[in-house]
């Protein structure tokens, strides 16, 4: 029975051992934290060499397909206004051998043009694909939600 048992069990320890935390981890959230700043810097070409070419973006129901899409239709007019100030975290990775996933939690404060402040709730899924040596960002989810007083 214990045999039985211990036959039954040893596959599932050890596909749970192959996302622990390592050094594929640490990259994808190197290059999920250097996509991050690129964006607090507003810093397009920084981003280029973070995401792949076929890159897909959601957010909120509308979509970039491609990085020129992307680039062109949402980071330049959004580029044209200043960073608000925010603050955002890990919340978790999982990186397997050629793919990987994270998301994150981010908090944004925006001053409004009638100098009312907004806050905003941010929550970023990243798919990224390993690539030889290189991950890239191949598909990101943007949900953003205003905060009101009861949040």
């Amino acid at each position: 029975m214990w045999r039985l048992l211990n036959l039954v069990l040893l596959p599932v320890a050890l596909a749970t051992t192959g996302f622990a935390a390592g050094p594929d981890e640490a990259a994808v959230k190197g290059v999920i934290q250097q996509f991050q700043q690129a964006i607090e810097r507003r810093d397009v070409g920084a981003i280029e060499t973070l995401v792949s070419p076929d890159v897909v973006v959601l957010e909120n129901g509308h979509r970039n397909d491609g990085w020129k899409d992307f680039r062109d239709n949402h980071l330049v007019p959004e580029f044209k206004e200043p960073a608000a100030p925010s603050t955002w975290e890990f919340v978790k990775v999982v990186a397997g051998s050629e793919m990987a996933w994270g998301y994150t939690k981010q908090t944004i404060d925006v001053a409004g043009k009638d100098g009312k402040n907004a806050g905003y709730l941010v929550w970023s899924a990243y798919v990224l694909q390993k690539t030889g040596p290189t991950w890239k960002v191949a598909l990101l989810d943007w949900s953003v939600r205003r905060l009101g007083s009861a949040d």
